[in-house]
């Protein structure tokens, strides 16, 4: 303990400058996405952080609905968009940076979309985009921001239109069961329950990081405007979750910043720190009473983290236990967001984005993110960052709880404004050391086809004659092509007729593009596509 309480104090010295089983087959389409960004990016991936995205995916994929065609279509702007606790306070947003312009509401475009990112109500992803109206012929980088839990995007306006001004494209939207996504201002308590009584969703952070990784792809794929390599995330408590799990997931999230957000599960339940949050509310959890409207009110009021005082208590009657432990604790976790308090903590989490930018941005008093809960995480993270350092910073702001303040405002626009991706120091060496193998499946009317894609290798970075934007291009386009044809069974005759017919398009493609048969030896070296059993 006096180790632990030692690298507590090193780390405020350090850092405190301011004082779910045929469904789970389905996480290998997503698989090549992460691939096929590593070529993009041309960032080094290590073997911890390829595993640790295909095992988030498996389980991720494993609660997921219905595929469905990504489409965005046009929806009206919220006029009473629903809090579900007290309304938060805006100063701290409101003094975000911004461009000194006169009329500057009259020069924004604001677009209200709603993207399809599974079937089912909750697989609308409601989208509040706001860009300068100005044309351009550069696209622009874009910046997407995430509410604290209750909120809604529309609380994050004045972050927008900062941003905005600056030249961003800034994208706001509804975390599961929140803003249009609710129904009740007890949507969310409803969903965290239901996930604990059946376990068929999972609306704590994980649900979101799919409608986020679904995003990525839109932002990318379908937006003209926005430069696919310049996308940040950032986020406000849950929002910082949130952003904190999307960028370890989803390399397409050049940048990140992660706002009071980023904590130890696993840390917090073997020091007793998630006490904090339930001793002021004990004798109502130890009740039987706990589900009526007005004491549910108070208690998010009170305890800000809504999932433990509905959840909890509800675990500990399922459990038939008189008072709520550690036991009680990890069961609901690992019952919600399975791997949360362990494989997918903070320690193996965090060091996986690196080496992207990232900021992580605490308040030194807060209970909720304890900072002993990141020691490990940051000294992983510095030993993940090694070759970059410049691209990871940490500060617990000295003083504050749980709350968000002005200057961490300002440190993520800085951050935004500086992480431009030409100028990251990435590790250009080499994008693969190794022979690594991943795997795509590929969904058609209610049918699965998989197919092997192997990166062989390639020991080298992409000469220059071939290009990322061409490496883009092409699995781009190869990815659309796997999953538009239709097919009717899963016969080992549909494997043996796809093959060929890939071949074909991928000779077509380098035609296209009048690539040489060295680029066609090294595109085949890059994505070879081949049916396996």
């Amino acid at each position: 303990m006096e180790t632990l309480t030692n690298e507590t104090n090193e780390l405020r010295s350090e850092f405190l400058p301011c004082q779910r089983s045929a469904k789970v087959l389905v996480k290998n389409c997503m698989l090549f996405l992460l691939v096929s960004n590593l070529l993009i990016t041309r960032a080094m991936e290590t073997h911890k952080a390829v595993e640790f995205r295909s095992k988030f995916l498996h389980v991720l994929l494993s609660r997921r609905s219905a595929p469905v065609p990504l489409v965005a279509e046009p929806s009206k702007p919220v006029a009473n968009p629903i809090f579900q606790s007290d309304v938060p306070s805006t100063a701290a947003i409101e003094s975000s940076p911004k461009a000194h312009m006169n009329n500057l509401k009259g020069m924004l475009k604001e677009e209200n979309l709603h993207l399809h990112t599974e079937a089912g109500e909750q697989g609308r992803l409601p989208l509040l985009i706001l860009s300068l109206k100005e044309k351009s012929v550069e696209r622009r980088p874009a910046v997407v921001f995430m509410h604290s839990s209750n909120a809604n995007k529309e609380s994050l306006r004045p972050l927008l239109e900062a941003y905005a001004s600056r030249g961003y494209v800034a994208i706001g939207l509804d975390s599961r069961y929140h803003g249009e996504r609710a129904d009740s201002k007890t949507a969310y308590q409803d969903a965290l329950i239901s996930s604990w009584k059946h376990g068929n969703t999972m609306p704590f952070i994980y649900d979101t990081v799919w409608d986020l990784i679904k995003l990525a792809e839109y932002l990318t794929h379908q937006r003209k405007d926005i430069d696919p390599q310049r996308i940040g995330i950032t986020g406000i408590s849950l929002g910082g979750m949130h952003a904190w799990f999307a960028a370890a997931v989803d390399t397409r999230y050049s940048v990140a910043v992660s706002l009071i957000g980023v904590q130890g599960f696993r840390w917090a339940i073997e020091n007793d720190a998630w006490q904090a949050r339930v001793d002021s509310l004990k004798p109502l959890f130890e009740s039987n009473t706990f589900n009526n409207t007005q004491i549910c009110i108070k208690i998010i009021e009170l305890l800000g983290f809504l999932f433990l005082s509905f959840i909890l208590s509800e675990a500990r009657i399922d459990m038939g236990k008189s008072k709520i432990d550690k036991e009680v604790v990890e069961k609901v976790w690992d019952r919600i967001a399975p791997g949360l308090a362990s494989k997918f903590d903070a320690p193996y989490s965090v060091p996986v984005i690196a080496p992207r930018p990232l900021y992580l941005l605490n308040g030194a008093e807060d209970p909720r993110c304890p900072l002993g809960g990141l020691v490990v995480p940051v000294k992983r993270a510095k030993k993940a960052y090694k070759k970059t350092p410049g691209n990871f910073k940490f500060v617990a702001e000295d003083g504050v709880g749980h709350t968000v303040t002005s200057f961490m405002i300002k440190e993520t626009s800085d951050w935004f404004d500086k992480c431009d991706p030409s100028q990251l120091q990435l590790n250009q060496t080499s994008m693969f050391d190794r022979t690594r193998k991943d795997f795509l499946l590929v969904h058609r009317r209610g049918c699965w086809v998989q197919y092997k894609l192997s990166l062989a290798n390639v020991t080298a970075s992409p000469p220059p004659s071939l290009s990322p934007t061409i490496l883009h291009s092409f699995h781009n386009t190869a990815f659309t092509f796997l999953t538009s044809p239709p097919c009717s069974s899963v016969a080992e005759t549909t494997y043996q007729k796809k093959l060929p017919t890939f071949l074909n398009f991928r000779a077509q493609f380098i035609e296209s593009h009048n690539l040489s048969p060295t680029h066609h030896l090294k595109i085949s070296y890059y994505l070879q596509v081949q049916p396996i059993r």
